[in-house]
């Protein structure tokens, strides 16, 4: 008969922490986790940049560890980053080059509802033709597409790069 009340009790506990669960995601809870001596909650933040079309862009730097890279053509110079807000990229426009610093945490235990991989979306105008790409990374990948550069130049470590319809000098 008492194994029967512990029981009930039990299933009532059981029910009571799926609401408190469903609930805190439907109201926006941080979905995300880590182990880093110890569990810690990811919070994550998106940014959205366009570079005005005034600037003359001719060179792109990007220096990237733990991320996603991509670069495509498209109408505007658009710069887009998800991140971890403790590690924000930073894109800046000096003269003709454009640099991209961002920098992640590794993460050996990551558990997630959705896709939090920090990641930059660089949309480069389907006219435009540059003299110089350089890339460089760790555990990144980085992933080029139908790009117009004189000299493209990449350095990786432990990375994944993919080049899909480039045209270069070198």
């Amino acid at each position: 008969m008492k194994l029967k009340y512990f029981l009930i009790g039990g299933l009532g506990f059981m029910l009571i922490g799926g609401i408190l669960a469903v609930s805190s995601y439907k109201f926006g809870t941080l979905k995300s986790f880590t182990w880093d001596n110890g569990p810690k909650l990811i919070d994550m933040a998106q940014d959205f940049q366009i570079i005005p079309s005034t600037e003359k862009i001719k060179k792109i730097i990007i220096h990237a560890e733990h991320q996603q890279v991509q670069i495509t053509r498209g109408l505007d110079f658009e710069v887009e980053t998800s991140y971890e807000k403790a590690y924000k990229p930073q894109v800046s426009v000096d003269g003709q080059t454009l640099s991209i610093e961002a920098n992640a945490k590794e993460r050996n235990v990551w558990i997630s509802l959705e896709d939090n991989t920090p990641s930059i979306t660089l949309t480069i105008p389907k006219d435009l033709s540059l003299s110089e790409i350089k890339i460089e990374g760790d555990d990144s990948y980085f992933g080029l597409t139908e790009l117009a550069s004189e000299k493209i130049t990449t350095k990786t470590y432990g990375g994944t790069l993919l080049l899909d319809r480039i045209e270069g000098k070198s």
